[in-house]
């Protein structure tokens, strides 16, 4: 019965994850938005900004799900609900914005997309952390990594379809209005794919031993966990992994330059289905990987190639350089993700692990949030290639600690079954 259980619980966290990065493909916060901006006349600087409205607002109102979503039985129906009103609105007022941008000053218009875009994530953000414990509640430790690894994979793999989608409705029909097509049909598929989690199976979890929402109790639970060096180490490794990220934004821009080939608007975007493709690929790998060795192995693969991205943006330039920047992004980003997730999920008490993920999130994002304003102005003052240069620094940083310092949470192998 458990096993059935596993297999349906799969099936549609695949479906509905799968349907999810679909639409993130074709509107791709990493291409499709950033060319959007600079249609509309944004600034170098503003490109900065992207990072900041997803990565930061994502990361700091995390804790804010602990309070609003208190009993784990009804996680389900207050989830997707919360995506059919908080989230999903602004990805299709995005679409309607485009519509009515000739007619509006382009700073206004560019203010519109922000603060939807901001908005997005915004409500994004307050379930994230809650949305991760739910999954983490529905799969079976000993099947999990491969469970949420075979999920995000089918998001990242229709991302890549998103994202060609995109590039070839870009290259065929070259004016604004098909970017307000790409948003509108985008937010059409994110609800199809929220819906789709209505079929989840979670009728075994229950509030037995739920640590109450309490803003006494954070103190507690702050001291208990800056005390950890195994989580301390690990979040360490996030920040300094997190900080070469924000030269994303600049990659489509850069390759539509002459320095980086001239490539047209099209071809980066199709491109840019190389970062779907590497998420993909690293979080079918990863999760398993880390199911049966750990999940640190999967963070030091994710930083390996988080260093290669580097180099192959200071020393590549054309369609081979542009697209192997993306994949080699794509699989750090999962590994950001998946082996960031699972070492925290291995390293924390289950009992309150809302409120360490929800913490943990908020301490990176206080650290890194003026990160992408600062490399907007570095963009800006001296050019996307010292920003390459630092990124690549910081990634060899990045790569020294996790060999150093970071420690396997799961002392013994765990041997998966399915």
């Amino acid at each position: 019965m458990r096993m059935n259980k596993n297999i349906r619980n799969i099936l549609t966290v695949m479906a509905g994850e799968g349907l999810w990065g679909l639409q993130a493909g074709m509107v791709s916060s990493a291409t499709v938005l950033p060319l959007l901006l600079r249609r509309l006349g944004a600034s170098t600087w503003v490109m900065g900004l992207i990072p900041i409205l997803e990565g930061g607002l994502i990361g700091m109102l995390q804790l804010l799900g602990w309070f609003i979503f208190r009993n784990r039985e009804s996680r389900k129906r207050q989830l997707i609900l919360w995506h059919y009103f908080f989230v999903i609105p602004f990805i299709l007022f995005i679409g309607l914005v485009v519509i009515v941008a000739p007619h509006l000053a382009s700073e206004l218009a560019v203010l519109c997309l922000l603060v939807s875009f901001a908005c997005t994530n915004a409500g994004i953000g307050v379930i994230a952390a809650v949305w991760m414990d739910w999954l983490a509640e529905v799969f079976h430790r000993e099947v999990r990594g491969t469970a949420l690894g075979i999920g995000f994979f089918s998001s990242a793999f229709l991302g890549i379809i998103g994202g060609l989608v995109s590039g070839v409705l870009l290259k065929k029909y070259d004016r604004l209005s098909i970017f307000s097509v790409l948003y509108i049909v985008a937010g059409l598929i994110a609800i199809i794919s929220l819906s789709i989690f209505w079929l989840i199976d979670d009728k075994h979890i229950q509030n037995n031993n739920f640590v109450t929402a309490d803003w006494r109790m954070l103190r507690g639970y702050i001291t208990y966990l800056f005390a950890s060096r195994s989580f301390l180490s690990v979040v360490v490794w996030k920040i300094l992994s997190s900080i070469p990220a924000c030269v994303i934004p600049f990659v489509a821009v850069y390759y539509c330059s002459t320095s980086g080939g001239a490539l047209t608007e099209s071809t980066v975007v199709s491109c840019g289905a190389g970062l779907s493709a590497g998420v993909a690929v690293g979080h079918l790998i990863l999760g398993r990987l880390g199911d049966i060795k750990g999940h640190r192995s999967g963070a030091l693969i994710g930083t390996v190639s988080q260093v290669f991205m580097c180099l192959m943006l200071l020393f590549m330039r054309g369609v081979t350089g542009c697209s192997l920047v993306y994949v080699s992004a794509g699989v750090s980003f999962s590994s950001l993700f998946l082996s960031y997730l699972n070492l925290l999920i291995d390293i924390v008490p289950e009992n309150g692990r809302v409120v360490y993920l929800s913490v943990a999130s908020l301490a990176i994002s206080i650290v890194t949030l003026a990160i992408p304003a600062i490399a907007g102005t570095i963009a800006q003052m001296y050019g996307v290639r010292v920003l390459f240069v630092l990124a690549l620094l910081f990634s060899f940083m990045a790569l020294a600690w996790i060999i150093m310092f970071v420690e396997e949470p799961r002392k013994k192998t765990i041997n998966p079954q399915c």
